[in-house]
């Protein structure tokens, strides 16, 4: 049934007047009188009756006008959500990153993106990094963020570079270390460093081994851990120190530790979000303008 012959049988059926209708529709009188008469062949019932240049609905085109609104109206409605869908004003957006500490401070930027596109479904994951990246690959995930070396190196990938964490190193607050007020890797050359394993986090646990290496310092690793608790509680023992970014500590520690930031050279690393240029999420545009243009004034009032 189409759709534009129910739109002018609505159209009569509300002026009571192939005249009326046709101007309404912009249309000649003669194609609409042909509409209605193919529509009414089409269903087998007479719609209208026809008297001295008048139009009255018979009770079949009282019934079938309330069906023919609804259909018209669902139609319309549909239309409408694929053209938003395509426009990226609906839809959905698929944002991931490896723990919630990296993306929180992004909350305005979250909320000024929610309050522009209300009707896109914004989902947020926690993902390990190397399913994030194959994720952001693939474009099952549509923004990511983490580290510049966590993704794919492919010229599909875009990357923007939002700000640079430096590492600490935490340890037990009677631990010797804490007389100064940064240490440096030299300070930490006999130490045991604690850390998670490569299988439990093999981006932390690359990053961690890559700065040892860097700086010439030979400490002992214990990497028997699987997650970054279990090695703040051996610290908290004084079994050993745990070289973490900021970002994992701002929020407090255990109260038997203390944190002092590692003055030397790769001791931090950036973060930044990527996306991929191959993914054709209508909404994903959107968000990085949004989101662009609100971290860029926020930190122009903040100066960071």
């Amino acid at each position: 049934m189409d759709i534009y012959r129910l739109k002018i049988f609505l159209s009569a059926a509300e002026t009571l007047s192939f005249t009326a209708s046709a101007d309404k529709m912009s249309l000649t009188q003669s194609a609409v009188s042909h509409n209605i008469s193919s529509l009414e062949n089409e269903l087998c019932v007479q719609l209208f009756q026809r008297s001295h240049n008048r139009l009255i609905l018979t009770p079949n085109g009282q019934a079938f006008y309330k069906d023919a609104k609804k259909i018209v109206e669902t139609a319309d409605q549909a239309v409408e959500r694929s053209q938003a869908m395509r426009s990226g004003e609906k839809g959905t957006l698929r944002i991931g990153f490896p723990f919630t500490q990296l993306v929180d401070q992004f909350l305005p930027q979250f909320d000024a993106f929610r309050q522009s596109y209300p009707d896109v479904n914004t989902i947020y994951s926690q993902i390990d990094s190397i399913t994030l990246s194959r994720q952001l690959d693939s474009c099952d995930v549509d923004v990511a963020f983490g580290r510049r070396n966590a993704f794919p190196e492919s010229s599909a990938i875009q990357w923007r570079h939002l700000y640079k964490d430096d590492f600490y190193a935490i340890m037990s607050k009677e631990h010797h270390l804490t007389e100064k007020d940064q240490v440096t890797m030299e300070d930490l050359e006999k130490e045991t460093i604690l850390t998670m394993s490569r299988q439990s986090n093999p981006g932390m646990y690359s990053l961690i081994r890559y700065m040892i290496m860097h700086n010439g310092i030979t400490p002992n690793i214990n990497d028997a851990s699987n997650s970054h608790e279990s090695t703040l509680l051996q610290a908290a023992y004084g079994n050993g120190i745990v070289i973490l970014p900021y970002e994992y500590i701002r929020y407090g520690i255990i109260e038997r530790l203390t944190a002092r930031r590692i003055n030397a050279p790769n001791a931090n690393h950036v973060i930044g979000m990527a996306w991929n240029s191959n993914n054709k999420c209508p909404a994903l545009p959107r968000f990085l303008d949004v989101f662009f243009e609100s971290f860029e004034k926020t930190h122009a009032i903040t100066g960071e």
